[in-house]
């Protein structure tokens, strides 16, 4: 569900203190974003070398990735499990409706914040609770009695989710060299495998144990939480001294780029989040078992997880706003088209919409830290968090419209949001839309 994957200490550390601000850069403005350099004695193994990422910073990466598959793989537990609630908690459309945006809220909705909180206490904690309590409470969710239970227990799991992103991307932003784009998206790829997988792993699950013990599905999260305790203790920025973050300069004129970017991803979201969440109820009006919702499930997230890394490739070499205009644009068709056909012709082309619009995420995530590199975390947390949240707000009145017409025409309106998404790109500066990494 969340774009939707390591850990970083301080926000002005995200990227080279000498590194320009793409804003500054398009205004002509000298503005320093760092005080001071750090010392060389601090510099840290793990530091990043001219040329790429060092031995010791692709294990720490490749640790952090497992860790972004995990709690992602625990965020995908709700959506494939909505027709079984709906029917066990005696639940209306409209109360369905309403629960991707509140656990939204708490996975997604909050991720500034907690980028902002991990810059002032440290990241290695939020990063390691992350995990376990995303691990702990989402296999937790067969355990509700009622929607109330249910509520609590999504957003306490999504808190989880919402510890670990916004530290995860800048700290890969950090990282990755002269291949930011490139790492970035197979970054966010395992997390797009983790939701992918999610819904097929939970269904066989309570499929063969019964939902009331779906907390079995604890165990794997809660043993990789115990790993990142063991291997993130020197993680870069840890221990160092912690730098005033720079949270009030997000809201300055400089930001316009940043949040017509964020709406881009709003919109964006928008879709995915409609056809994850709805399409098991769709297939369950048409009297297919849940099984197959999964697999739809799968097919959307895994195939744009594929997506994302070829856009974040391309986006290296090209115009990172034309991949951003075509990964908008080029989707709708292929999501209506899916809602006209079924069968097999319908799994390939949601494949197809899911790599597409997916090929974008990555790309806007790498451009929205390039305009404000001293504040890569909160950036990052907006585009992956705020996004994604703000993204779910419809789901309720796609719920009604679904309520009066059919779950189909619903997501057929929602397509809508691709086109506006590609329509808005042309609100960024010139300088912003023609610029290569």
């Amino acid at each position: 569900m969340v774009g939707c994957v390591g850990c970083v200490r301080c926000v002005q550390r995200i990227n080279a203190p000498n590194e320009p601000n793409a804003l500054n850069e398009l205004s002509g403005l000298d503005v320093n974003t760092s005080t001071e350099t750090p010392p060389a004695a601090k510099v840290s193994p793990l530091t990043m070398s001219n040329g790429g990422a060092s031995k010791a910073n692709v294990g720490q990466l490749a640790l952090l990735t497992l860790a972004h598959l995990a709690d992602d793989f625990y965020a995908g537990f709700l959506s494939p499990l909505l027709p079984l609630l709906k029917e066990r908690l005696n639940l209306s459309l409209v109360m369905v409706g309403a629960l991707p945006p509140i656990f939204a809220l708490s996975a997604s909705g909050s991720q500034p914040l907690m980028g902002y909180l991990g810059e002032r206490v440290g990241s290695r904690r939020l990063v390691i609770l992350g995990v376990a309590f995303a691990a702990l409470f989402m296999s937790c969710i067969g355990l509700a009695k009622g929607f109330a239970s249910l509520v609590l227990i999504i957003l306490i799991g999504g808190a989880g989710v919402s510890f670990f992103h916004p530290h995860g991307a800048a700290m890969t932003g950090k990282m990755s060299g002269e291949h930011r784009g490139l790492v970035m998206s197979i970054f966010l790829m395992a997390g797009a495998i983790g939701i992918s997988v999610g819904p097929l792993f939970i269904v066989a699950l309570v499929s063969h144990l019964t939902l009331e013990r779906s907390y079995v599905a604890a165990v794997p999260g809660l043993a990789i939480a115990v790993v990142l305790w063991l291997f993130l203790r020197d993680a870069p920025g840890d221990g160092q001294r912690r730098e005033k973050p720079v949270f009030r300069k997000l809201f300055t004129a400089e930001m316009f780029p940043v949040f017509v970017l964020f709406l881009i991803t709003v919109l964006r979201s928008t879709v995915v989040i409609a056809f994850t969440n709805f399409i098991p109820l769709m297939l369950q009006e048409r009297g297919e078992p849940l099984e197959a919702g999964a697999r739809a499930i799968f097919m959307l997230l895994f195939f744009g997880s594929l997506g994302g890394m070829w856009g974040g490739f391309l986006s290296d070499r090209f115009s990172r706003a034309k991949i951003i205009f075509l990964s908008s644009v080029l989707a709708c068709p292929f999501f209506a088209a899916f809602l006209t056909t079924q069968g097999v012709t319908a799994y390939v082309l949601l494949a197809v919409a899911g790599a597409v619009i997916q090929a974008s995420t990555p790309v806007g995530i790498v451009m929205g830290q390039e305009m404000r590199p001293e504040s890569a975390s909160m950036v990052s947390g907006l585009m992956m968090g705020f996004g994604w949240w703000f993204g779910s707000m419809p789901m309720p009145l796609l719920a009604m419209l679904a309520d009066r017409t059919s779950m189909r025409t619903a997501l057929l309106v929602s397509c809508s949001a691709c086109l506006l998404a590609g329509a808005l790109v042309f609100a960024l500066p010139k300088g912003v839309r023609g610029r290569k990494r």
